[in-house]
Parts: structure tokens; sequence; C-alpha cells
């Protein structure tokens, strides 16, 4: 049940960007790279319930996790900065 409920957030996010998308207020990239994201988030939380399931974490389980969540904030701190720097690119006229 879970992973449909995680499943249905990525669907509520696709679909909020998508508005804004089609109002003109975000980029397609965007849209991809939020969506991308969201997937990320959602694996992440699946592989720590299924290492739970059976009580205890192992170190490979443990390593894992840890690769994904360390993966997860470099493309996050690259969206984050990638997005600032292109917004305060001068515009050639």
């Amino acid at each position: 049940m879970k992973g449909l409920k995680a499943a249905g957030s990525v669907m509520a996010v696709v679909f909020t960007f998508s508005s804004l998308a089609i109002a003109g207020e975000v980029k397609d990239r965007e849209v991809t790279q939020e969506t991308n994201l969201q997937a990320h988030e959602t694996k992440i939380e699946k592989d720590r319930t299924q290492a739970l399931s059976d009580g205890k974490v192992t170190r490979h389980e443990r390593r894992k996790l840890h690769r994904e969540e360390h993966r997860q904030s470099k493309r996050i701190h690259h969206k984050k900065h990638n997005t600032k720097a292109a917004a305060t690119e001068p515009t050639s006229s």
C-alpha cells in the first residue's frame, strides 16, 4: 500500500507542475527534473522500507541506502545551483 501511496504523490507532483507548465510558468525541463527527483525519493523510501522489513539493516543495505541518499543530495544540489545560475545570467539584447 505504501508504494501505491508514494506513486500517487509522484503523479500529484507531475500534475501540479504540468499545470504550471501549461500556464507558461514552469519550463518542461523543470517538470522533468521535479518528476525525476520525486521518483528517486520514492525509490529510496521503498528501499528503506524493504531493508527494515526483516528487522535488521545489513551493512550492504546501509551502504546502498547511503549511496542512494548521497546521489539524491547531489541531484538536489545541482538542480538548486543550476537554476540559480540560469536565473542570474544576464540576458543579451
